[in-house]
Order: C-alpha cells, then structure tokens, then sequence
C-alpha cells in the first residue's frame, strides 16, 4: 500500500516533524486492511493554497505534465494523505482513518473552545456551517465537507472529479451575494456532486496550531474523553 503524505507548506512546525519522524519509525513492517504500508511525500510552497495544493498532486502549472494529468503524475498509489504543517499527530491515526476503508475520511480538528470542529453540513441556503455535537460517540459520520487539516483519500477520487482538482468555486448567498468557497469546501463540493461520501472519525482528533484554533490542551482532553473506547466495530458500522 502506498500511501503519498501531501503538505502544502512554506514551513514545518516542529510538532509536524516530530509526528512525521514517529510515523516513519512506527510502521514499518505493520499491516493496514492487510496490506504493509509504503510513504512517499509531496509538498509545494505557494501563495496561492490552489496552486500549493495541485502541486502536490504533480500539477502540470508547475512540473509541466500533460494538460489532463493524473494525480503524481500516474505514479502507483493507493491513498492521498492531507496534512497541515501544523497539525500534531500520531501514527495511529493515519491507521485508524485507513483502516476505516473510506474513500474520503477525515479526523476531527477542533477549531475552538466554543465546541465547532472542521467538518459539518451545508445548510438550507447553500452555506456551510461547521458542527461539533458528535464530540462525544466513537462513530464515524457522514459529512456534507471536511477541512483539509488531516484527511485520507483513496485513490480514485481524484481521477473521479478530474483535473484541475483544486479550483476557485463559489456559492450565491439569499441576499445574492456570491461568497467565494475555501479551496477544500469547494473541493468537497464537488465531490458531493460526484456521488463521494465524506466521513469522519471523531475519535481522532487532531491539535491543530492557529491563534483561533483550540490548542493543545483542550485537545488532548478531548482525546482523553476515548481512552478505552474501543472504535473498530465502529468504523465498520458506517459502510
């Protein structure tokens, strides 16, 4: 299994690295859905987050591939793994979001103390509104959109949507205004078009380091609030 760990990023906390190092060393030689697990990494620094972000897909803007490209340049993978640099986290969570056998799954970031998360649903009017009031289950659930901070994708989805894969997309509001969507809303989007669900696991959640991000204490409760939860049997409850 081959896994391609992605970051767009200029620079690297040191809590990336240290989850990075600890990842490299954990899995060797351990299984996931059966298969071993093999890295490869991909990060581009930019400006613009969809260029960044279509860089490390090997975008012919910048390594000038074929005008449809595949993502990596048609190198063997199996999975895409998005990840902030600067996130903490450890190598089981990249397992448990693998092992839920999703096309896309996201883990849960917590964005800040008011209880709000980086995944939730579009609402009546278009608009996305993000949610947290399954802090508390073990069970995965499905998702309208997901922020790109630590998230798997299966090979697949990409080719699915096709090229370019981050694009500019917007959303009238009921006043007409015409709000322009984050690069990974707009993403999710039009994955939601294509018939792809979007899940996460909110027994994984993720610090994530921002002046308006809950730190790493309050996450570390929450992380606290699942020890000796046992969530396998409930990663195979959402298929």
């Amino acid at each position: 299994m081959r896994v391609y760990l992605t970051t767009p990023a200029r620079d690297f906390e040191p809590n990336y690295i240290v989850s990075l190092i600890k990842t490299l060393t954990y899995f060797p030689g351990k299984k996931v859905n059966g298969e071993t697990v093999e890295f490869a990494f991909a990060t581009h620094e930019s400006s613009d987050i969809y260029i960044a972000r279509n860089a490390c897909l090997f975008d012919n803007h910048v390594y000038g591939n074929k005008l449809q490209p595949l993502p990596f340049n048609g190198e063997p993978y199996d999975w895409v793994f998005w990840i902030d640099s600067d996130v903490r986290w450890e190598p089981k969570d990249i397992e448990k979001l693998i092992s839920t056998d999703k096309d896309v799954v996201s883990g849960m970031v917590p964005i800040n103390p008011t209880n709000m998360t980086n995944v939730g649903w579009f609402q009546e009017d278009g608009l996305a509104r993000a949610h947290g009031d399954f802090f508390r289950t073990p069970e995965l659930a499905q998702v309208d959109f997901c922020g790109f901070a630590f998230v798997a994708m299966r090979k697949g989805v990409l080719e699915r949507i096709g090229y370019p894969w981050f694009k500019a997309t917007f959303k009238e509001d009921p006043l007409g205004r015409v709000i322009p969507n984050s690069e990974d809303i707009g993403l999710c989007r039009r994955l939601g078009d294509a018939g792809v669900m979007i899940w996460v696991d909110p027994t994984v959640i993720i610090p994530h380091r921002k002046s308006v991000v809950m730190g790493l204490r309050q996450a570390e409760e929450l992380r606290e609030d699942f020890q000796g939860v046992d969530s396998g049997g409930a990663m195979v409850m959402g298929k």
